[in-house]
């Protein structure tokens, strides 16, 4: 059953006032187009990949239902990431619901829709945590007159936390308590271990061999509740990106990390196959010496949980008047049942950033100071340095927050770096053909390099099996010369991305795209006129 509430309605004007919209849209294409920003590079074709038209009045009369109202009093555009768009939709007795229409680029239309929505309905009633109630929803575009995908849902009330993080309000026991809030959030999603890795789907959504697989790994006690959904195929980007949905590859459930991980290898094959052009020896070698490391690159027995794709400082909203306090979490597109050491990442909110007037080390047992010379700093120094100060504070709390209640997750964090150097291989082999293989390589030399205590971190055994990969001292030394000649242009343009505070892919918002375009260009050129010949392609 892919659609709930999501009844054919009649086609009607949308700029005039209709059975269940009274309000006129001045410009309703405003609606289907991506006003937030633009792009640097290729801004025409993101922008077309982001037009999503779709019939106003239909939606309109799919909220009215959900409203239980008799008509839509305003429909506007509330806001749009990368992957979807939500509209605000009000109504004559008083009741507001988000209507939200995910873009093409997001991934596989109907799996997208779907596993967003079963997620959502277990996060609010199987964890009881604070998600919004869907309300109607539908994942076929032909199946309903509004002619494209959708979720409508409850609207959160609040503000983002973000937006009210750093008020002088948002202090001491308040702060503590939205930190803890966290933490405890975090423990709930994380105490749920799964049988699979894969995305969260309703029972009836998935083909019937997956319907008798059990939800929840052996030790977990299932729920009535629970029976409802089960694991089907993984919304990873990588299986689906650029083309790689019409591929005939295998995207999941499985019972294990090795499985996804050869997968992943799987995929890249495939892809290749299809582009015989793009294929070198050199690239399908690599493959086979990632293969080769999978069965001791991570252990076998890994927890599977779900978690939040997106934890950013948006997702996260707060009551706009104090006490402070987190109202809900929203926008569970693209989540993922997958690997505990994979999933398990602090939120951005509260990361601490080195600053030269905190004297502060994560993971230290020692709280922050200002560094020497706070006295002798002006207004704005001192400004930067407070806010620098209460940032090690909060990350510091929320480490001892995490050790306390959620001791699992702080033992993942801890040991960052050394299950960094295992999920590199992963997240950089389907990169090959869009990253270069460099990339590749390089992941695989780090681990043949630290071989000994990544295999002994995963094993109580002091005893290690040989790395199956080997790079003699000129392959090393041919490598680094490679890899030397593509970092250093590409340091040239994270240079420049990082002096205009531009994402990877040259994204802008609208209001501040001309001032930083103009600035763009100018220092581009001065990058270019001091860079060396190889490097200027870069830029």
């Amino acid at each position: 059953m892919w659609s709930r509430l999501a009844k054919t309605a009649p086609s009607k004007n949308w700029t005039t006032r209709g059975r269940s919209i009274s309000t006129q849209i001045k410009d309703p294409k405003n609606l289907f187009s991506f006003t937030k920003g633009r792009w640097l590079y290729n801004n025409d074709k993101q922008l077309a990949a982001r037009h999503v038209p779709f019939n106003i009045s239909a939606l309109a009369d799919i909220g009215v239902k959900a409203a239980e109202a008799r008509y839509c009093t305003s429909f506007e555009k509330l806001d749009e990431g990368l992957f979807n768009r939500a509209f605000l939709l009000r109504f004559d007795n008083d009741k507001e619901l988000i209507a939200r229409i995910p873009f093409p680029v997001a991934g596989p239309r109907h799996f997208m829709t779907a596993s967003e929505v079963a997620t959502m309905e277990y996060i609010r009633t199987e964890l009881e945590l604070p998600v919004p109630r869907v309300r109607a929803w539908s994942s076929h575009a032909e199946s309903t007159a509004v002619g494209t995908e959708f979720i409508v849902y409850d609207k959160v009330p609040g503000v983002p936390l973000w937006s009210r993080w750093w008020d002088p309000e948002v202090k001491g026991i308040v702060a503590m308590n939205i930190i803890t809030t966290i933490v405890f959030f975090e423990r709930v999603m994380l105490d749920k271990r799964f049988s699979q890795i894969g995305s969260l789907y309703f029972k009836e959504d998935l083909p019937s061999f997956l319907q008798d697989r059990t939800l929840y790994s052996p030790k977990v006690t299932s729920t009535p509740n629970s029976e409802r959904f089960h694991i089907g195929p993984s919304l990873y980007r990588e299986f689906w990106r650029g083309g790689r949905a019409a591929l005939d590859i295998d995207r999941g459930p499985w019972p294990d990390i090795h499985s996804f991980a050869h997968a992943l290898s799987a995929c890249e094959r495939a892809w290749l196959k299809q582009r015989p052009e793009a294929t070198s020896p050199k690239h399908l070698a690599l493959l086979d010496d990632y293969d080769k490391l999978v069965p001791f690159l991570i252990p076998a027995i890994t927890p599977f949980t779900l978690w939040h794709p997106d934890m950013h400082r948006g997702n996260i909203l707060a009551t706009e008047t104090n006490p402070c306090e987190i109202t809900g979490i929203i926008d569970w597109q693209s989540s993922l049942v997958g690997p505990f050491f994979m999933q398990a990442t602090p939120s951005p909110l509260l990361h601490y950033s080195a600053s030269p007037y905190v004297d502060y080390t994560p993971g230290s047992s020692t709280n922050p100071k200002f560094a020497p010379g706070y006295e002798g700093l002006n207004t704005e120094e001192r400004r930067i340095a407070d806010r620098a100060h209460k940032a090690a504070f909060r990350a510091r709390a929320y480490e001892l927050k995490m050790n306390e209640f959620n001791p699992a997750m702080a033992d993942v964090v801890n040991q960052a770096p050394m299950r960094e150097l295992s999920i590199q291989p992963i997240r950089a082999i389907t990169r090959g053909t869009s990253e270069g293989l460099l990339a590749i390589r390089d992941a695989l030399i780090d681990v043949s390099d630290y071989w000994d205590i990544i295999v002994r971190s995963h094993s109580k055994d002091p005893s290690t099996v040989p790395c199956p990969i080997h790079y003699t001292d000129i392959e090393r030394e041919r490598h680094m010369a490679e890899y030397e000649s593509l970092i250093k242009p590409w340091r040239l343009r994270e240079t420049l991305h990082e002096q205009l505070g531009l994402d990877p892919d040259g994204f802008v918002l609208s209001e501040k795209y001309e001032e930083v375009k103009e600035a763009h260009d100018m220092l581009r050129e001065k990058l270019i006129n001091e860079a060396e010949p190889e490097e200027k392609e870069w830029l």
